[in-house]
């Protein structure tokens, strides 16, 4: 998955991109998108550790399937790619964060104002 992602312009580096001032060095940024760095903090650990069991609570709590998935990649941009977390229905996705300042909270409970959107018209609300 990761040669897949490499080279690409995904959901994961776009922010960083977006997020660059005028005084941001290039040289950097480049070196920390083609190359990374190691992702290996708590905060990520728990993340991978959770992600399944979150999904396995929403799909109970508001009963859907969520179905797993590759890579998407534009067919006009093939320099864009994303990965959800999972497809829900026929044309939902879903982005799972599991965050360790939450900790062990159940889903209702850690539910963030404006944490779910949906898009209507072609507007995320």
């Amino acid at each position: 998955m990761a040669c897949m992602r490499r080279n690409r312009l995904t959901a994961s580096n776009f922010g960083i991109i977006c997020g660059m001032q005028d005084s941001t060095l290039c040289g950097k940024t480049v070196q920390r998108l083609l190359y990374g760095k190691s992702l290996n903090t708590e905060g990520v650990k728990f993340g991978r550790i959770n992600e399944s069991i979150a999904i396995e609570q929403y799909q109970t709590l508001y009963g859907v399937q969520v179905q797993t998935c590759g890579l998407f990649i534009d067919k006009n941009n093939p320099f864009m790619g994303a990965r959800p977390d999972g497809l829900v229905g026929e044309n939902g996705i879903t982005e799972v964060k599991c965050l360790l300042s939450v900790g062990e909270q159940n889903l209702k409970s850690a539910k963030v104002k404006g944490g779910c959107y949906q898009v209507i018209n072609g507007e995320i609300r």
